[in-house]
């Protein structure tokens, strides 16, 4: 027999939360959890003379990235957390779904994580990429608040809650209280500044460019928000800037800990920042419920004690940051009438 919410609000396997990220596109299924993490990223061949087609996306076009032959374009849909491309953006989300068994060819019911800081016009076009991927309804939710939901916190207690989301290509500072977000600081550095800040150190202290990929990869395995991290080294191939030639270096997570020096630097000032907007009654409730970091770019080393030490405030790092905004997205399709008359209101 049918539950309540189900007879309400349709089948629960109907329902989707997405979290479309910058680098990663998450989809929470009512009732299944995470059911589809992929890079936003899309393949196209250009057509001679006609439109482009479909020619992959999620890991496939990823592969391609920076080496594609001619004749065929690898597109990120997003910049600094916001569509920049809607049609790039609808392809892609439509053919995650196609991906996902029962989705395919049917209207979809998805609420999407949108940065707290973003325009209307970014609000838009997020409900725009969803509509064209085939979605019949569509709701919007805050990523900071989502964020704090999908951690586990109580949406009736959230009075008092700074969140720290630190994603691909944006990190927002956000004081939640009452439901909602009271204070706001959000600045255009996440995963992909940490990784071109290591491309652009490469180059200018070693001589050497790297990719992107390879940036990531040192990111992820050497990199550091504090210099007293232990000491590491990993091999690293790139092209040698005097001679255009192919080159293999040793880098230290010494020289990881330097390149991010500037972005971790950011994220710090965005979050004192926002301590400084925020009324001292409810900076009192800060020191017991302290600071709630997530989002990928949360997993660097030390980042967490590089916040502690800078803002005098315990920082806890969420147990699953990558899947925490699509679970908190996911826990408000439970009250999706709700939903509806704030949209209508």
């Amino acid at each position: 027999m049918a539950s309540l919410r189900e007879d309400m609000f349709g089948q629960a396997s109907g329902d989707f939360a997405v979290d479309l990220g910058t680098t990663t596109t998450r989809v929470y299924r009512r009732g299944a959890g995470i059911v589809l993490s992929q890079p936003s990223m899309v393949a196209f061949r250009r057509g001679d003379g006609g439109p482009a087609r479909l020619l992959d996306a999620g890991s496939g076009a990823r592969r391609m990235f920076g080496r594609t032959p001619a004749g065929i374009d690898v597109v990120r849909p997003l910049r600094e957390g916001v569509v920049v491309d809607p049609a790039a953006g609808a392809h892609m989300l439509r053919s995650f779904f196609d991906s996902i068994p029962g989705c395919a060819h049917r209207s979809l019911r998805i609420i999407i994580g949108v940065p707290a800081g973003g325009s209307g016009r970014d609000r838009d076009n997020a409900r725009a990429v969803a509509r064209m991927a085939g979605a019949g309804e569509v709701y919007l939710m805050e990523e900071p608040l989502a964020l704090a939901i999908g951690a586990g916190a109580d949406a009736a207690d959230l009075w008092g809650t700074l969140v720290v989301d630190v994603g691909g290509g944006t990190t927002e500072v956000a004081l939640v209280a009452s439901g909602g977000i009271q204070c706001l600081r959000s600045v255009p550095v996440g995963g992909d500044a940490m990784d071109a800040a290591i491309v652009g150190y490469l180059e200018r202290e070693r001589g050497v460019l790297v990719g992107e990929r390879t940036a990531e990869e040192l990111k992820i395995r050497l990199g550091a928000a504090t210099a007293d991290s232990p000491a590491e080294r990993a091999r690293v191939r790139g092209r040698g800037v005097a001679r255009g030639l192919p080159v293999e270096i040793s880098v230290s997570s010494r020289e990881v800990c330097a390149a991010l020096r500037a972005p971790v630097a950011a994220i710090v000032a965005a979050v004192r920042s926002c301590l400084d907007g925020i009324p001292p009654a409810v900076s009192l409730d800060l020191l017991d419920r302290g600071i709630l970091m997530g989002g990928g770019g949360s997993l660097l080393h030390g980042l967490d004690r590089a916040l502690e030490r800078e803002v005098l405030l315990p920082v806890t790092r969420v147990s699953d940051p990558f899947s925490c905004v699509a679970r908190g997205s996911a826990a408000v399709l439970d009250y999706l009438g709700v939903l509806r008359r704030v949209e209508r209101g």
